[in-house]
């Protein structure tokens, strides 16, 4: 089944209004290093990113993640 104009307008505001979005920069070859390691963690590469983030702020600040 082909996804309509209409549907991908739909779908792409839905995303525009409820996410934010991030680019992360890193060295040649990173990428593929990381996105190793978290499909050997079952995830994706963005959820490892999310995951580090967040648990970096928990173990090094007082700011609470939600």
């Amino acid at each position: 089944m082909a996804l309509t104009k209409a549907r991908i307008k739909a779908c792409n505001q839905y995303r525009d209004r409820t996410f934010d979005r991030m680019e992360l920069i890193v060295k040649k070859g990173k990428k593929e290093e990381y996105k190793q390691a978290a499909e050997g963690f079952g995830i994706g590469l963005m959820e490892l990113a999310r995951r580090g983030i967040e648990e970096y702020i928990a173990n090094h600040s007082a700011v609470e993640v939600k």
